[in-house]
Order: C-alpha cells, then sequence, then structure tokens
C-alpha cells in the first residue's frame, strides 16, 4: 500500500489529519519481445492539509523488439499535488513533476521506433502565511529508434514520435505574504533512425491554466521548452533528420497581486538533429505576453523570453548536403498599469548553427531574433535585447551561412511626472572563420526607442553589427527619440568589425527630442583593420538650453569604403556623415570648383582617407566630435604629409553666434579657431588647404586624428555647415603658396583664439 492509499484509509477512519503526502509512483519496464512491449504507466498524487506536499510520477520504459517488429513505447506519467487548507501562518508548499517513459532502444538488426511516453504535471494551492511555492513539471519522453532493416525499403523504420509534455498551476495566498507558481513543460524528443528511414519531430510543449492570486505579491512563470528532433544515422543517402519542435507561448500567465506582480513566459526551441544526408531545421520560439492591469497593483512587471532553436547539421558529409537553418526568437512585451508603476522587458535570442565538418557546403542565414517591449504607467520602464545567431562556415570551396540579423525596440510612457526610461540593445550575429569558403557577413542590427512622459524622459537605443572575419560586418541603425521635461536620449550605432574586408559595413544613429532641458547625443563608428583607414567614429550632441521647450536632434554616420551618403542638410541640431577611405568620385564631387585644394587632393595622386559633411543649428547648443584612426603600415610609402581641405560651406540665418574648429593628433592641438561671425568663417571654410605636418610624425604605426567642432545658435533659423576632406598628399610645388598662406592663416587664426 503506498502512502498516498494509507492516508485515504486513514481519514475515512479518523476525520482530516494533516499530514505531508510525498507520492513517488514509477512505471514498470517493458520487455522485449516481438513486439517489444510498453512502459507502464504511472500516476501520482499528493493533497492534504499539510502545508507541503509533492508527487512525482515517471513513466516505465518501453521494452526493445526483437527482428522487424516495433519496440514498446514510453509509459504516459500524471502527477498532480495540492495543499490547501493548512493552518493559518505556516509557509506552504507544493509540487508536482511527471517524466514520460521513454521508448525502448535497439536489440536487434531491424526494428520500428515506438512513441514517447506523454507528461502532465499539476499543482495548486492555497495558504495564508508568509509564503506560497508551487512548482510543476512535466517532461515528454523521448521516442525510440528505428532500425533499417535489408531489402525494408527506404522509410520503412522512421524514428518514434516523440512524448508530449503539459503543465498548469494555480495558487491564492490570503494576506501580504509572497506567491510564488513555476511551471515547466518540456516536450519529447523525436525519436531517430538508423539506415534510410527520417528521424521524428521533437514535440512542442502545451500549457493548461498558469495564475496566481496574491495579497501581497506574486512571481509567476512559465517556461516552454521544445524536444529536439530524431538524428538519422550510417546507411545510403536521402535521410531527413527530424526538426526541431517550434514554441509558441501567448499569454500563457496570469496573476493579480496589489504589490509587485512578475509575469515571466520563456519559450525555447528545440534544436535541429544531425544526419549523414540531411539535417533538419531549429525550432522556432515565440513568446508574447500582455497585460493590462484590472485592479490596484503597486509594481507590474512583465518579462518574455524566446531562444530559437540550433539548426542540425551533417555529421560526416556523406550526402554532400548543408546545415539546416536554426530557428527564429520573438520575444514581445506590453504592459499597462494604471495604478502604479509599469516594467516591460523582452529578450530574444536567435539560433545558431551547429558544428558540421568536411563536404558541408552553408547557405542560410542563423536564426533572427525580434525583442518588443513596451510599458504605460504611473512611472515606466522598458527594455528589449536582441541577438542574432552565429553563422557558419563552410568548408573548401562552398558558401557560409550568414548571421543572423537583430532587431531591439523600447517603448515607455509615463502617465505622470514619474520616470519613464526605454532601452534597447540589437546585436547582430557574428560571422566565424570561413577557411577557405566564401566568407559570410555578420549580421544586421537595428534598435529603436521612445519614452515619453510629463517629468524626466531616457531613451537609450544601442545597435551593433555582428562581426565577420573574413567577410563584411553587419550594419548596425540607432534610432531613439523622446519628450518630456529633462531628457536624457542616445543613440549609438557600431558596425560589425571586418578583419580583412573593404568596404566594411555603415553606422548610422539617430537622437531626437523635445524637452526643457537635458541633451540628445548620436554616436556612429566603423572598425576595419586591413587597410589605411582603421576606423572613422562619429558624434553629434546637441544639447538643450533650458527655459522653453525645444526640439533637438542629432545625426552621426560612419562608413568605410563606399559611396559617400548625400549631403547633409541644414536645419537640423547636429549632423555629422564620415565615410572613411571615401570613393574617388566622391573626393572628385567635393573638390568640383575649388581650384586652390583641387591640385593638392586630386584623387590619382594622394591617398584620401575620410570625408565628411559637418552641420550645426537650431537655436541650441551644439558640439560635433570625429575622430579617425589610421594604420601607417597601410599607407603609400613613402608616408606624405596629414593634408586638411575646408570645403563648400554653406549657411542659414546669421548662421551663428559662435562657432570653433580644432583639430588635434593624438593630445597635440594643431589647430583651433573660432569665429564670431558668419563671414568670416565663409571665407575660412572657402577652399582652404592646411598642412598639419609629415603624416607619420611622432613614430608609432597609428594616427588619432580628432576634429571637433563646437556651435552656439540662440536663433531657431541660424545654421552652418561645410566639406571636410582629410588625404594623405605631397602638394605639388605650383601649390606650395596656398599651403603656406594656409599655414598663416593657422596662425592668424590661432591669435584670434
Amino acid at each position: 500500500m503506498t502512502l498516498r492509499n494509507l492516508c485515504w484509509v486513514l481519514s475515512a477512519a479518523l476525520g482530516p489529519l494533516a499530514l505531508a503526502v510525498d507520492d513517488v509512483q514509477t512505471g514498470a519496464q517493458g520487455t522485449s519481445g516481438s513486439p517489444g512491449t510498453a512502459g507502464g504507466n504511472a500516476t501520482a498524487s499528493a493533497s492534504s492539509t499539510d502545508p507541503t506536499n509533492r508527487a512525482t510520477a515517471t513513466g516505465g520504459t518501453g521494452g526493445g523488439s526483437t527482428l522487424g517488429f516495433v519496440h514498446g513505447s514510453g509509459g504516459n506519467a500524471s502527477a498532480t499535488a495540492q495543499s490547501s487548507g493548512a493552518p493559518a501562518g505556516a509557509a506552504v508548499a507544493a509540487s508536482a513533476s511527471a517524466t514520460g517513459g521513454s521508448a525502448g532502444s535497439l536489440t536487434s538488426f531491424s526494428g520500428y521506433g515506438g512513441s514517447g511516453g506523454s507528461a502532465t504535471a499539476t499543482v495548486s494551492g492555497s495558504g495564508s502565511g508568509p509564503t506560497l511555492d508551487l512548482t510543476a513539471t512535466a517532461l515528454g519522453g523521448a521516442g525510440g529508434s528505428g532500425l533499417y532493416q535489408f531489402g525494408g525499403g527506404a522509410g520503412s523504420h522512421p524514428g518514434g514520435a516523440a512524448g508530449t509534455a503539459m503543465a498548469a498551476g494555480s495558487g491564492t495566498l490570503l494576506g501580504s505574504g509572497q506567491l510564488t507558481l513555476q511551471v515547466t513543460a518540456q516536450g519529447g524528443n523525436g525519436g531517430g533512425s538508423v539506415g534510410v528511414s527520417t528521424g521524428a519531430d521533437g514535440a512542442s510543449p502545451t500549457f493548461g491554466s498558469v495564475f496566481g492570486s496574491s495579497g501581497g505579491n506574486a512571481t509567476i512563470s512559465a517556461t516552454g521548452i521544445g524536444g529536439a528532433g530524431g538524428g538519422t544515422d550510417n546507411i545510403g543517402t536521402g535521410q531527413v533528420a527530424g526538426r526541431g519542435a517550434d514554441v509558441t507561448m501567448e499569454n500563457v500567465v496570469d496573476g493579480v497581486a496589489p504589490g509587485l506582480l512578475i509575469l515571466t513566459q520563456s519559450a525555447i526551441g528545440g534544436s535541429g538533429s544531425r544526419s549523414n544526408s540531411i539535417g533538419n531545421r531549429g525550432g522556432n520560439a515565440i513568446s508574447r505576453l500582455t497585460r493590462t492591469t484590472t485592479t490596484a497593483t503597486a509594481t507590474l512587471d512583465l518579462r518574455a523570453n524566446a531562444t530559437g532553436g540550433t539548426g542540425g547539421f551533417i555529421y560526416n558529409g556523406s550526402g554532400g548536403n548543408s546545415p539546416t537553418a536554426p530557428g527564429s526568437a520573438e520575444a514581445t512585451v506590453q504592459g499597462r498599469n494604471d495604478f502604479g508603476q509599469a516594467l516591460a522587458t523582452a529578450n530574444a535570442q536567435g539560433g545558431s548553427f551547429s558544428a558540421t565538418v568536411l563536404n558541408s557546403s552553408g547557405p542560410g542565414t542563423a536564426g533572427a531574433a525580434q525583442a518588443t517591449a513596451g510599458a504605460d504607467g504611473l512611472g515606466a520602464t522598458a527594455s528589449a535585447t536582441a541577438r542574432g545567431g552565429v553563422g557558419f562556415f563552410g568548408a573548401a570551396g562552398t558558401s557560409s551561412g550568414a548571421a543572423g540579423a537583430a532587431s531591439a525596440a523600447a517603448t515607455a510612457h509615463s502617465q505622470n511626472s514619474a520616470n519613464a526610461i526605454a532601452s534597447a540593445t540589437a546585436t547582430g550575429g557574428s560571422s566565424p572563420s570561413s577557411g577557405s569558403s566564401t566568407p559570410a557577413r555578420g549580421g544586421d542590427a537595428t534598435a529603436t526607442t521612445n519614452a515619453t512622459g510629463l517629468g524626466a524622459i531616457a531613451s537609450q537605443a544601442r545597435a551593433d553589427g555582428g562581426g565577420s572575419s573574413y567577410g563584411t560586418g553587419g550594419n548596425a541603425t540607432a534610432l531613439a527619440t523622446g519628450t518630456g521635461s529633462a531628457i536624457t536620449i542616445g543613440a549609438a550605432a557600431l558596425a560589425g568589425n571586418s578583419s580583412f574586408a573593404t568596404p566594411n559595413a555603415t553606422a548610422r544613429a539617430t537622437a531626437s527630442g523635445t524637452g526643457l532641458s537635458g541633451s540628445v547625443t548620436a554616436q556612429a563608428a566603423t572598425f576595419q583593420s586591413s587597410d589605411a583607414v582603421r576606423a572613422v567614429v562619429a558624434q553629434g550632441l546637441a544639447a538643450l538650453p533650458g527655459g522653453a521647450s525645444t526640439f533637438s536632434e542629432s545625426v552621426a554616420e560612419a562608413r568605410l569604403g563606399v559611396a559617400a551618403p548625400a549631403a547633409a542638410p541644414l536645419g537640423r541640431s547636429a549632423t555629422l556623415l564620415a565615410t572613411g577611405a571615401p570613393l574617388a568620385a566622391d573626393v572628385a564631387s567635393a573638390l568640383a570648383g575649388n581650384a586652390l585644394t583641387s591640385p593638392i587632393f586630386n584623387p590619382a595622386a594622394s591617398q584620401s582617407l575620410l570625408l565628411a559633411q559637418a552641420t550645426a543649428g537650431g537655436g541650441t547648443n551644439n558640439s560635433l566630435t570625429l575622430q579617425l584612426g589610421i594604420s601607417l603600415n597601410a599607407l603609400a610609402t613613402p608616408p606624405a604629409r596629414l593634408q586638411l581641405a575646408l570645403l563648400n560651406p554653406q549657411s542659414a540665418g546669421l548662421g551663428f553666434d559662435s562657432l570653433r574648429l580644432r583639430v588635434s593628433r593624438a593630445s597635440n592641438v594643431v589647430l583651433d579657431v573660432s569665429f564670431t561671425d558668419v563671414a568670416s568663417a565663409q571665407a575660412y571654410f572657402t577652399d582652404h588647404a592646411l598642412d598639419l605636418g609629415a603624416i607619420n610624425a611622432g613614430g608609432g604605426n597609428t594616427l588619432n586624428l580628432t576634429i571637433q567642432w563646437d556651435l552656439l545658435s540662440s536663433r531657431p533659423g541660424d545654421a552652418f555647415g561645410a566639406t571636410l576632406l582629410v588625404a594623405n598628399a605631397v602638394p605639388e610645388p605650383s601649390t606650395w603658396l596656398p599651403v603656406t598662406l594656409g599655414a598663416a592663416a593657422l596662425g592668424w587664426a590661432r591669435r584670434r583664439s
């Protein structure tokens, strides 16, 4: 007699007893035969008024088959635990765990895969003490492997089906304590196949009701894990491995609590499996959670997580096929709390390619990741993080699989004067070394944020393109906006690094906002290691003057070895568009009509390093900073003179109140000039060449050049802009006079400052 049955007998004879129930049930193991018998089912139930109860059920393993028959299926498992009616003030806990049995294993030269056992776990409880802890876990059993019977033909012995898994839970806590409810469901793995048959797909998890009610705080979470696909081995070609299971979770969890209410939902796609012929994809993962409070809640905290499954692969390449795609990931969370603070967090991780070996080509793309978070409340914080999957490198003479893209977006709105904070980080997947295969590029990254409210707001977006060892890095785009009283808005974009490729990726950052005080900052950078221009970094900063509400915008873009963007328009607060190693056509276009500088910066006779468009204005304090790193080892021999050309000025209104231009080599200032009227600035920035000294002055292998531009404008219609060109060049003899005059002007400018 089990302990559970003993409690029932005593309860019938003596009345309810406050005895803990710990019911552990295990199904009998199946026996081998023709066919093998199924494993035994297991049912566990633990329920009493004792504060702690536990139920554990494990299905029996199926028996193996003899020649030509089916292996036994795994036994089903069901576990139910309940704790209720405990004495007032007692800490209450209950747990239910169910594990489906695995199908029988191979015992002969042929057989059919049996099914994995199903698993169902349900937990519930109530109490009035300081804590109520409830846990339910369901794990589906693995399907059995099929074995090729000689002469049986293609597809004759597939892998067995994966066991399903379902979990559910509910809890009620009276008083001001802490309710914790956790449920997990993991689908079983699909059975594999040895021979010319297919592997079975992994099983997707399912959920019943997951709900908790607390008079204090509540933490309620659900995790769904997809089963892996079954692999295929050895004989012949045309085998198809099983797919990793998709996992989709939409509003699985819910709850009510007047204090802190945390709702968490996590979806994890199953892994694709291996094959020596045709692998199969990883499972996609989707986690979507939306909640609007209907009762008073001090803090609503919503969290959604998603992870794509790993792609399948070919383990010996005899079929010459490709690794299969990993799963994508989407995490979306939207929360509104009209009674208190709202927090929303979304995390997404795209699946990566798995390992592989010889004879594998690598087309396809790693899993993309998309994270979206929105929070609306009396104070709001939204955070989104997305990371693309890692790419794949192929064997000699093949293509590599591209890295996964990443997209993150966060929106926060405060209904009152409390803070509103939105942050988003997107990181493109990296592309590893490709050996002798065609290189793949890094994943693109896009980050977007918006924060609004009546008080202080912060909106921060960061995008990092994925790096590539041999190919091009991923592009990066960041956009941050916001409206409030005091604003802090920042957008940062970092293009993926490329070790050996030119051109490299592009980074663009835009930050804009409206407020009484604060700042908007945009930063963009791109890097590569093998050419003259090592790094281009652009930054735009617009500082609000205070007083009346003001709109400001900063735009920064960094490119390397590609066509320059269109000219920066006047009217924005701060804009800097920088192109390292510019194309000859763009340099020629910038020099057109500039008779003094054209001979010095002739693209055919000099090495152009940087072309930049800079504008500032709009009635705020604006600061633009440009940084350039140059590898001297990659420059033309012998090194020449570092030349700066100021070209094509443009202005609007009265231009500015004051303008200051500074140029530094490392920490040494080589130019510092200031202006208080637009006419003098236009004259100075028109067809003006400046010699900044020998490019290799000071020794070392790198040169860090910084150009900083500070403009103060008190009138909304004012603006000033110009083109800057940096090159490693030797002036022709006929141009020495203009350069000398430029140096004289430089000294005059320093005296003015």
